[in-house]
């Protein structure tokens, strides 16, 4: 399972992953969703 430090995804406060797109990485530090299109950054 994902852990998110952070999840700004207005559409989806349950878990910033399935806010990710399929091509976004999980990476252990989790993913922050940006901006009204929601794209996804994922940590480095």
């Amino acid at each position: 399972s994902c852990k998110c430090k952070e999840c700004k995804c207005t559409s989806c406060k349950k878990s910033c992953c399935s806010c990710c797109p399929v091509g976004c990485a999980k990476c252990a530090q989790g993913c922050i969703c940006k901006g009204a299109s929601e794209k996804c950054s994922c940590c480095a």
